[in-house]
């Protein structure tokens, strides 16, 4: 498959340039309230659970919703290991962002961590992106094989498209007062 225009210009961005090099941990012992507390303070969606200061999985806001608030159970009794998710998702420092991209759609995740040498630098997500490279969502609207690239549509249960309120392509829109809208701009009118 020929790449796009817009995926030609992408060849000089690669993930250690719009990256995250300060990654928030968790250890396995730590529970869900002390993850979510750092998640808040940091204004962050997720947090990489540590065992002996090396990354095993990881814990998001989706996860905690869907497997601690939505069965009642008390955060500050559930650790972040009964609940993180697994395996991680890597990706060289030194990859392509197109790559990240391509490996996130493929494995329906939003974030990946940066790998080197064996150790954690970093960690993308699919926020950093568009926030680094605004023009990738045409690539992204390519790569949901979308033709009505202004309309959302349905895919595995997501809400795809353009957020009316920042313009940003988002994986997760969802309807605020019968607007749809990315979690940035919910989280900001909440």
């Amino acid at each position: 498959m020929k790449p796009t225009e817009n995926e030609t210009e992408m060849t000089d961005i690669h993930v250690k340039d719009i990256m995250i090099k300060s990654v928030i941990i968790s250890d396995v012992k730590e529970t869900i309230f002390e993850a979510a507390k750092n998640m808040s303070e940091y204004a962050i969606g997720s947090v990489v659970v540590t065992n002996d200061n090396k990354p095993v999985g990881i814990v998001t806001e989706r996860d905690i919703v869907r497997r601690v608030v939505s069965r009642d159970m008390p955060a500050k009794q559930v650790s972040v290991f009964d609940v993180m998710s697994t395996p991680l998702n890597i990706i060289a420092p030194d990859a392509k962002v197109i790559d990240a991209v391509r490996i996130m759609k493929e494995r329906d995740v939003k974030r990946l961590i940066v790998y080197k040498n064996g150790e954690m630098v970093g960690i993308i997500t699919d926020t950093d992106v568009i926030r680094g490279y605004p023009r990738i969502t045409k690539v992204i609207s390519d790569m949901v094989d979308t033709s009505r690239i202004l309309a959302p549509h349905e895919a595995k249960g997501w809400l795809l498209g353009f957020c009316k309120e920042c313009g940003n392509y988002s994986f997760a829109l969802e309807y605020v007062d019968n607007i749809l809208i990315c979690g940035i701009c919910r989280d900001k009118l909440c």
